[in-house]
């Protein structure tokens, strides 16, 4: 297994067992894991809203046909508590930047190795649950349940150009302030 340049992930099947078993590689952590301790993709908190763009690739053993399922079908994704059982998809990995391709077109055993999307990376930090799901004719299919760690956007603050966000007390300091600087104002002009 070897990180490559612009890859996240880095995908291995181990074809001696049956079913298969994947290792994968952080390829920004450089941590390994396999079945049970898969290694998450940590997104941190950003400054401003921002796209993600991740990219994942199996590098199969010689003789080895691993694949993604296509395009949509590879990637599955909640951020209910819960790795995801049939097609499920999130607002923070909508389900059109979800594809699979060829990343050495000369080679057509390499059809499908590389899964690209995008993660949006919202306002509130969120764990994302996630099926990877892959396709060997040799053999059924085979999944993989990571975690992606999403850290949120944007530091909530008072700001007049978006939306204001609070909780009820400041709420209702806000208001008192706004009450009492009312009937200051009110008390001036009377004078």
């Amino acid at each position: 297994m070897a990180c490559k340049a612009n890859v996240d992930m880095v995908l291995t099947p181990d074809v001696s067992k049956d079913p298969v078993k994947w290792t994968m590689e952080n390829c920004v952590t450089k941590v390994k894991g396999g079945y049970g301790g898969y290694p998450p993709l940590d997104i941190p908190k950003s400054q401003a809203p921002g796209d993600h763009h991740l990219v994942y690739l199996i590098e199969n053993p010689v003789g080895s046909t691993w694949h993604f399922a296509k395009d949509s079908d590879a990637l599955w994704v909640t951020a209910n508590a819960q790795d995801p059982k049939a097609p499920e998809w999130d607002p923070h990995i909508p389900k059109p930047t979800i594809h699979t391709s060829n990343p050495n077109p000369s080679d057509p055993t390499t059809a499908d190795t590389l899964l690209k999307f995008t993660d949006h990376n919202g306002h509130d930090a969120v764990t994302l649950h996630y099926t990877l799901n892959f396709v060997n004719a040799g053999k059924s299919s085979s999944t993989l349940d990571p975690i992606i760690n999403n850290g949120g956007c944007c530091d909530r603050g008072f700001s007049f150009s978006g939306t204001i966000e609070m909780t009820g007390g400041e709420l209702a300091a806000y208001l008192v302030i706004a009450f009492v600087a009312g009937l200051v104002a009110m008390r001036l002009f009377r004078r």
